[in-house]
């Protein structure tokens, strides 16, 4: 066969492998632009504005029940790349429960331009600078408190990737907090315990109109101390809300009650107080006696030593007695009524001796002070003593024994 028998035989087929050939290379072209967002109008093959990705932040500023607030918001950060237009992408707000009571919503960016901003689909068209749209909740008065969880779904319609959602996403509204007036502390008398009582009748303070909310309840109310003081401060505790709104309510429990523990008063019996000489002091021996109304677990002794109401000479002089340790603070003792006597104690004065010549006379001893005494009590002194001297102070009086001493 001749080369022109072959060109006339094979032209057609050879064309059209050649075709079939560039049309796939085109094909896969077109796609490859397609793909990624380049426009084959545009000279320097710019991307298309798309996302890439979607950083959700936490709720900010906080929301509480009965005190409605534009306050809530969200960041969602924008990951973007390409420079030429593209097709507007999307954002779905979807709540976990349904829309929670009094609460409305909106979409805003500066850099981002948002439509539908109030609605639970806006759309947005990509800025390309990786902008953030802020997603800020407003709460009512109405709106109740609890935790609402929802999520964020931000779609690309430009070839960036996604969905992007978010995860654990809560609106979260704080219960209001009353409060309790009406209640005072009431003062006792020491029992060993932190037990205290209250009086009055407990009111609930913060109550929005029209809700049910009762005080309800066992309260229990402490002392700081169980030890006698004045002003020693009272907790509260178990007080707890009732009713059809209570949900919507914490409560805190009342403060700043403070009262008083006086000291417990005991009694004693069979006590007796020991006749004494005098001393010069007021000591008192004591024996016997059982202290009543002692609390268990109390270290409280009756003491056997008493104190007289005078150090003095005196018959039935008034004993006080007393209790010691380490609980007494908290007690106070009743005196029993005993009584004893202080007799005379025995004092002794000796004079010293004093001798003469015979023709002399003792005018200069006479009123002589010097002696000895003895039995004086407690560091007492005598003021002043005289001696006179009797027979024998003359100068002619025979020689004899001693002067009689007075």
């Amino acid at each position: 066969m001749s080369a022109e028998a072959d060109h006339i035989q094979y032209p057609v087929k050879q064309k059209a492998g050649l075709f079939a050939r560039l049309s796939f290379k085109a094909v896969l072209l077109l796609a490859f632009f397609a793909l990624f967002g380049f426009s084959l109008s545009n000279s320097a093959f710019a991307a298309t504005k798309r996302v890439t990705g979607v950083v959700y932040g936490p709720q900010t500023g906080s929301a509480t029940y009965g005190a409605g607030c534009s306050c809530i918001t969200y960041a969602i950060a924008l990951n973007e790349s390409g420079t030429s237009g593209g097709s507007s992408d999307n954002i779905l707000l979807t709540w976990a429960g349904g829309t929670p009571a009094g609460v409305t919503w909106a979409f805003t960016s500066g850099t981002e331009s948002v439509t539908n901003s109030s609605t639970t689909s806006p759309s947005f068209t990509p800025s390309g600078n990786s902008g953030v749209i802020i997603f800020t909740i407003t709460t009512s008065n109405s709106t109740p408190a609890g935790s609402y969880a929802f999520t964020l779904k931000v779609t690309d319609n430009n070839g960036g990737g996604g969905p992007y959602s978010s995860v654990g996403l809560n609106l979260v509204v704080s219960p209001k907090t009353l409060t309790i007036s009406g209640l005072t502390a009431n003062n006792k008398t020491y029992d060993g315990t932190t037990t205290a009582s209250l009086s009055g009748t407990g009111t609930l303070n913060g109550i929005v109109a029209g809700d049910v909310v009762t005080l309800s309840g066992t309260p229990a109310s402490t002392f700081a101390s169980a030890n006698v003081g004045t002003g020693i401060a009272v907790t509260v505790t178990g007080y707890t809300l009732s009713g059809a709104s209570a949900s919507n309510y914490t409560i805190t429990q009342p403060t700043g009650l403070t009262a008083n523990i006086t000291a417990k008063t005991l009694t004693v019996t069979g006590a007796s107080a020991g006749n004494k000489t005098y001393d010069g002091t007021t000591t008192a021996t004591i024996s016997g006696g059982t202290l009543v109304g002692v609390v268990a677990g109390d270290i409280v002794s009756f003491s056997s030593s008493g104190t007289f109401a005078s150090a003095n000479v005196g018959t039935g002089i008034t004993v006080t007695v007393g209790i010691t340790g380490a609980s007494v603070g908290n007690y106070i003792l009743t005196q029993p009524g005993i009584t004893a006597n202080i007799t005379k104690a025995s004092l002794t004065l000796t004079a010293n001796d004093v001798s003469k010549t015979y023709g002399t006379t003792l005018t200069s001893y006479s009123g002589s002070t010097a002696y000895i005494a003895s039995g004086l009590q407690n560091g007492e002194t005598i003021g002043s003593v005289t001696i006179i001297y009797g027979t024998g102070s003359a100068a002619t009086d025979p020689m004899r024994p001693p002067a009689t001493r007075q």
